[in-house]
């Protein structure tokens, strides 16, 4: 009915925040580590925790257990988000980066529309007591074939403690990393594209989650989606 449709939407609104709350505190870490060890490293770090994650995920029957997993495998310890875009800069070079960003771009869009349906379909036909552990282990699956990849294909592409892809005749004059990075906190540009950075991924992640919603209200309920839409674009509305 649509009550159990609405308490399903609040639990899913609650394991989307567990994600990105992780992630919050994290992130710089993630940044520093990539610099201090390298972008392998971190990489293959972060697609360890997910690979965990996903398994403990799918076995998970309780809300809080389910909370605690997507904030620290899934969130804290998935640095991909951070690592991800600094490599693909690095390995492309200047003048691909942008397209090679696009390529990726557009890959992981794709995996955002099929992976969902297929989630939908293999959900629950394992074992009745994890529903969720079927679409689980798929991604359990797809996080070791990216372990397996990046341990054996992937390049390094920065110098632990150094600067990647900057010359030697150019390194005397790069400013020191305590220096710029206190100078680059100051500026607008930086600043700017922070709260923007925010504004979008709010709007986004708000996007994303209510069309979710409002497509589970219309395949369960049918005629209970006409009640509930208004209050989903009204809620849209004020995130």
């Amino acid at each position: 009915n649509v009550s159990q449709v609405d308490a399903a939407g609040y639990v899913a609104g609650f394991l989307g925040g567990a994600l990105v709350t992780g992630r919050l505190f994290t992130s710089v870490l993630w940044g520093k580590l990539a610099d201090a060890k390298g972008r392998r490293p971190a990489l293959l770090m972060s697609w360890c925790s997910i690979f965990v994650g996903n398994i403990a995920f799918g076995f998970c029957t309780e809300l809080k257990t389910a909370l605690l997993v997507r904030a620290v495998f899934l969130g804290a310890g998935n640095g991909w988000v951070t690592v991800s875009s600094t490599y693909i800069g690095e390995v492309a070079g200047a003048s691909r980066q942008n397209r090679v960003m696009g390529y990726v771009l557009s890959g992981g869009t794709l995996c955002q529309l099929v992976g969902p349906a297929v989630a939908a379909v293999i959900y629950g036909s394992l074992f009745p007591a994890y529903h969720a552990l079927a679409p689980s282990l798929l991604g359990a699956g797809i996080a070791a074939c990216a372990i397996l990849l990046g341990y054996f294909w992937l390049e390094e592409t920065h110098q632990p403690g150094g600067y990647a892809a900057v010359a030697a005749d150019d390194a005397k004059n790069v400013e020191e990393p305590a220096a710029a990075s206190s100078s680059a906190l100051k500026t607008w540009p930086y600043v700017g594209s922070v709260l923007l950075r925010l504004a979008l991924g709010k709007g986004a992640s708000a996007g994303l989650e209510f069309a979710r919603l409002e497509a589970n209200v219309t395949w369960r309920c049918r005629g209970g989606a006409v009640a509930a839409t208004p209050r989903l674009l009204t809620a849209a509305g004020r995130t």
